[in-house]
């Protein structure tokens, strides 16, 4: 039988115990990610590359998290905390994700803005736009307290697609799919001018489709222009699209 005594030498032992599992068990509060900015022809470093922690949810602009600048060796390291990441992932359920967090890598200085050109960002419209250098971090992976994620640098060609203001009721569409990558898909509504940044020396198919509003549920859609491209790097590709073309297609 234990006496006073005992339970006295006792409890601070077992204090000891439950804090020793306490902290093996509660996750860090900080979370460091980690890696290399690679150029993707030479396979070379990158130095002063802005690498940003970026938060996307469904219905809001892209939220920063945390940022480094890559050193002479290309290298950059994010901390942030434990909260941070948790505000947009579900602990939960490791494959559910209420925003897409993603690592955006950005050319800072003027030279490397042209050698990696992408200059465009998302307006008003949100025009889906094709960051070479971003990446998603997915959920099971946000739970690790290490991240180890290298970066690859690639330069951007780019398609602009003009046309005269569309009639009231009709809509048209510049439409791109990727032929080697189909989840490489975009289609925006062109009002006279849209522009897409798209990966060089990769084959899509791209129409231009005009729509036609009608009475019944299903949109009429006619192809007015057709073709497949292959861009080279800071390729810039003008399509114009003429009155005349709207009024003759088929």
């Amino acid at each position: 039988m234990y006496t006073s005594s005992c339970y006295t030498r006792l409890i601070p032992v077992l204090l000891v115990f439950f804090i020793i599992q306490a902290c093996k068990q509660a996750p860090s509060s900080a979370v460091t990610i980690s890696g290399q900015v690679l150029d993707e022809q030479s396979r070379q470093p990158v130095p002063g590359i802005h690498v940003i922690l970026q938060a996307v949810p469904a219905s809001a602009k892209d939220t920063p998290l945390a940022a480094a600048v890559t050193d002479q060796e290309g290298k950059y390291t994010i901390t942030t905390r434990r909260g941070t990441i948790n505000r947009y992932t579900d602990t939960a359920d490791t494959h559910y994700q209420k925003a897409a967090l993603r690592l955006l890598a950005e050319p800072a200085q003027a030279q490397q803005k042209q050698q990696y050109k992408n200059p465009y960002k998302a307006g008003p419209n949100r025009a889906p736009l094709l960051y070479f250098s971003q990446l998603a971090l997915p959920a099971n992976r946000l739970q690790e307290n290490n991240i180890v994620q290298d970066i690859v640098m690639q330069t951007g060609a780019i398609i602009v697609c003009r046309s005269p203001v569309t009639e009231t009721g009709t809509d048209l569409y510049l439409d791109i799919t990727g032929l080697q990558k189909p989840q490489d898909h975009f289609r925006v509504i062109v009002n006279t001018q849209r522009y897409l940044v798209v990966r060089p020396d990769h084959p899509y198919l791209l129409n231009i489709i005009h729509q036609l509003s009608g009475t019944d549920s299903i949109p009429n859609e006619q192809i007015i222009k057709q073709d497949t491209v292959r861009l080279k790097p800071m390729d810039t590709l003008a399509i114009n699209i003429s009155r005349q073309m709207l009024t003759t297609a088929p």
